[in-house]
Parts: structure tokens; C-alpha cells; sequence
């Protein structure tokens, strides 16, 4: 049995958020074989539902980079902030007038709609509640905050609350997006934890991504690839790459590997 473990954004889908044909039957066809595929991303549950509807079938699924994970539908794992923990973020983003989101397994709920989040909606095809910490259900993990600005202000603002909360992750997915996730727990742990759970041996897994929440998924997996899209830091860190997420690259990568057979051209 093959394992597969992917990131979505700019590794999977297209810039325009879409699923291509070619890794749609990728995917499709390592389920039809018996084989596992796992979806590993910065995204919410609710946030990832209209992509879940594209594909035949509901794969595993690694959500909030790593803090709540979901297979065969339902949850099996989930940790996050404290609400005492949480509510120094929240007070923190307020003050600083930041755009963000806050999420709690399957909740997704922002103080106020602007134009960051009417973005991040769109591009997930999804909506957000609108509200604050308090309208999260009492002792629910918080199992992540979105942090939403501009590339050129990302930089500045993470080292910024890298300073604030040091024994918290600060990754960026995407050059305008920040995630807040408690530092025990990323991409590369949880899917560790999946393998110890199912009694995978993560050294014969292979594992797709391009951003710098990635980076401990392609370290803990035996066989990353790094998307010809990723940042040159990143690609000469993982010497085996992948064509780009425009280029189909998941797909090609699992034919090149011999793990798929070739797409059945009309």
C-alpha cells in the first residue's frame, strides 16, 4: 500500500484555487488502487468542503497545519490554544488592527468582514461566521489563527509576532496569509501521528508542498518533493522536485514514480 501525503494550495490546485483533471484522476486512482492519499493543509474543514465535493470519495485529512485531523469523515485528533492562550492573540490582533480569522476544529469565525477576508472567501469558496473568540463553544481547542495582509506587509508583521509569542508558530502558506498554531504541533507531527495511528512507516511515504508551512511535512516524510513554484530557499533544501502546481505536477510526479498509470487522454 502507497501513502501519499499532499499540501493543496499552489502544490495541488491551480493559482486559481481549481483542481485540474490530471491530479483529480491522481487521486482517484490511488483510492481506486487501495492506495492512501492524505490531504495536509493550513485550511479549515469548512474552507475545504467544495474541493471534497470535486473528488468521489472523502480522503483522510490533516487540517490547521496540523492541529485537527479527520479520516473516514470523522475527527480523530484535535488541539489548539487555550481560550486564556487565545484571547492574548485575539487582543494582541486587535490592537495591532490586523485582519484575521479564528478557527475551532470546524468552526470558522472572524471579528469583521473587510476585504482580506472577502478574499480568502472567495478563493475557498466558502464563508465565514462573523464574530470573537467568546461565540467559540466553551473548552473547544482553538486550533488556529489566519493572520490576513498584503506579501509586501507579511514579512514585518510575522516577525512581529514572533517576538509577541515566541513558543508559537508563525507559518506562511501563501505570501499573504500567517498561520498561528501552537508550537508542538505542524505539518510534519501530525503526520507522524497518522502513521503511528495506522501503522504507516512514514519512511516510505512521499509527500508534495511548496511553502514554508511545508517545510516539517518535507522533513518528516521519506520521499518529499518541492513544487517547482516553491520559493529557491525551499527547493535547495529538498533537492527532489516536482513541475509546478500550473504544470500538474502532483500527477506527473506519482506517473514518473510509477504509482499511477498515465491519464486516459479523450
Amino acid at each position: 500500500m502507497k501513502l501519499v501525503f499532499s499540501d493543496i494550495d499552489g502544490t495541488l490546485l491551480y493559482h486559481d484555487k481549481s483542481l485540474s483533471e490530471k491530479n483529480r484522476y491522481a487521486i482517484q486512482q490511488l483510492h481506486k488502487q487501495g492506495d492512501i492519499f492524505v490531504i495536509v493543509t493550513g485550511r479549515s474543514p469548512l474552507a475545504l468542503q467544495s474541493l471534497l465535493e470535486e473528488i468521489d470519495f472523502v480522503p483522510d485529512c490533516i487540517y490547521c497545519s496540523g492541529t485537527y485531523m479527520e479520516c473516514n469523515g470523522k475527527p480523530v485528533f484535535s488541539t489548539g490554544f487555550s481560550f486564556e492562550q487565545a484571547k492574548e492573540i485575539e487582543d494582541y490582533l486587535e490592537q495591532a488592527k490586523l485582519s484575521y480569522s479564528i478557527y475551532s476544529e470546524k468552526i470558522w469565525i472572524s471579528p469583521r468582514r473587510d476585504a482580506h477576508l472577502e478574499l480568502e472567501e472567495r478563493l475557498v469558496k466558502a464563508k465565514s461566521a462573523i464574530g470573537t473568540l467568546n461565540d467559540i463553544p466553551n473548552n473547544a481547542p482553538i486550533t488556529k489563527f489566519l493572520v490576513m495582509s498584503t506579501p509586501d506587509a507579511v514579512q514585518d508583521i510575522q516577525k512581529k509576532l514572533k517576538v509577541r509569542f515566541p513558543d508559537y508558530d508563525m507559518a506562511s502558506g501563501m505570501d499573504y496569509l500567517i498561520d498561528i498554531t501552537k508550537g508542538d504541533m505542524n505539518k510534519g507531527t501530525a503526520c507522524k501521528q497518522y502513521c503511528e495511528l495506522y501503522g504507516y512507516d512514514i519512511a516510505d511515504a512521499v509527500c508534495f508542498g511548496d511553502g514554508q508551512n511545508d517545510v516539517e511535512m518535507l522533513r518528516a516524510v521519506g520521499h518529499p518533493y518541492v513544487m517547482a513554484n516553491a520559493s529557491e530557499a525551499l527547493k535547495a533544501e529538498f533537492p527532489n522536485h516536482a513541475l509546478s502546481n500550473e504544470e500538474d505536477g502532483v500527477y506527473h510526479k506519482l506517473l514518473d514514480l510509477g504509482w499511477i498509470p498515465p491519464y486516459p487522454e479523450k
